[in-house]
């Protein structure tokens, strides 16, 4: 699956020589692509979850993508506001959407192969269950009220980080609770991790999924990279600061409006992520 700087999805398929363009893809421009495969196989929940794509845009719309044999790729659901309700069910569209005054959803990631959580401009996270039929919201946690919410990772099937346009980098302890009328999602500790004052707005955080899962780092637009170990408690381990021998590019320390945020969400100072061997 590939998502173009024209604001269009392509789904390729290069053994059959398949090269698709989804229809009805976001209206304004999507940051984030994501899927819950990895998770299906971890949980060996295959047919019991359906696998699907979730992508987010700056109109605040999260979108489900789904794949079959029969019908190819196509939308499944759409979320058109952080607490809207189902709008699309199938492939076909059922009417326009108005979004208008909706906070852009800046990240989505899968806590669990039926669990999503997305990140929003407004400095909050919204959690999204796939078994709701709603497609509601199951539960909305304030994190940084008037901070916006720049990246969103997702640490272990109970925690998540969320790094912010004022440099806060915040995890999330959830407690997530099976019940008979259905997933309940609430924040169990909120942990705010030190960062130092000069770092300026976290634009991006990833976390080694291969080699140790409970480490993640965060780029800032500082040009600082840090590492950080999850264990018991975060621990910060190592700081990498832009070389003096390289030149160094414009660097925005902080950004508060939602221009200077799409700005920096659409081209990001520095961008890190960790390779899958030592």
């Amino acid at each position: 699956i590939a998502a173009t700087a024209a604001n269009t999805l392509w789904y390729f398929h290069l053994k059959r020589g398949l090269r698709v363009q989804l229809q009805s893809f976001h209206a304004s421009p999507s940051r984030m692509l994501c899927s819950n495969v990895q998770l299906l196989h971890a949980a060996q929940k295959h047919g019991a979850v359906p696998e699907v794509m979730a992508t987010c845009a700056d109109d605040g719309s999260i979108r489900l993508w789904a794949s079959s044999q029969e019908n190819g790729p196509g939308r499944c659901t759409q979320w058109p506001q952080a607490m809207g309700q189902l709008i699309v069910d199938g492939n076909s569209l059922a009417g326009d959407v108005d979004v208008v005054g909706a906070d852009a959803c800046t990240a989505v990631c899968f806590v669990r192969c039926d669990l999503l959580a997305a990140s929003f401009l407004g400095g909050f996270v919204c959690l999204f269950s796939l078994a709701d039929a709603r497609s509601a919201c199951t539960a909305r946690l304030e994190v940084a009220p008037g901070d916006p919410l720049l990246t969103l990772e997702v640490l272990s099937r109970e925690s998540l980080v969320v790094g912010s346009a004022g440099g806060r980098l915040v995890e999330l302890q959830l407690k997530i609770v099976n019940g008979v009328s259905g997933l309940s999602v609430s924040v169990a500790q909120e942990r705010l991790l030190p960062v130092a004052q000069h770092c300026g707005a976290v634009c991006g955080t990833a976390r080694d999924h291969a080699l140790a899962p409970g480490r993640f780092l965060a780029c800032f637009s500082s040009l600082e990279l840090w590492i950080w170990r999850v264990s018991s408690e975060p621990r910060h381990t190592h700081t990498w600061i832009w070389p003096e021998s390289m030149p160094k590019p414009r660097a925005l320390t902080s950004c508060r409006t939602q221009k200077l945020c799409l700005e920096m969400l659409s081209n990001p100072p520095l961008v890190a992520n960790f390779v899958s061997s030592a």
